[in-house]
């Protein structure tokens, strides 16, 4: 058991990260949300239903006549709201996985330096999607023949 003791403190620290950025990014996702939802402003829909029911009618034909516009209008708002979480959400998770992606590198490097095999089965068994981007870095000689 004490021998998997450093494994299971990196399994901790590795979580623990993996927690603070998916909380940093719905943090983040909440804000955006937030903002989007500000381009609704509430006294604007108080007066319209306090509006008397002719004028209400009157508006009610007026937006069927109109209504591609108001489509148009729509969707121009709410595409450039859209487009800006999710050019925020892109920019703040690259980031994010590169910090995480450099930082299981330098993990796996120090913690289990110079045990190659032990390094190849952690690969193997926790990161395996990645496994194809990280064996390169950790051990570049073995790749050195795939580089055109």
């Amino acid at each position: 058991m004490e021998n998997f003791l450093p494994y299971l403190e990196l399994i901790n620290t590795i979580g623990i990260i993996i927690l603070g950025i998916a909380f940093y990014a719905q943090n983040k996702i909440v804000t955006a949300i937030k903002d989007f939802m500000e381009i609704f402003d509430t006294k604007k829909v108080r007066e319209f239903a306090d509006m008397r029911e002719e004028t209400a009618i009157g508006k009610a034909t007026n937006l069927i006549v109109n209504d591609e516009k108001v489509r148009e209008i729509m969707h121009e708002v709410t595409s450039a709201k859209i487009d800006e979480i999710s050019e925020l959400y892109k920019e703040e998770m690259g980031k994010e996985h590169l910090e995480l992606f450099k930082s299981n590198i330098h993990l796996i490097e120090n913690c289990l330096k110079d045990q190659k095999d032990e390094q190849l089965r952690y690969v193997n068994e926790f990161l395996p999607k990645n496994k194809a981007k990280i064996l390169p870095i950790l051990f570049p000689e073995d790749f050195e023949d795939d580089k055109p």
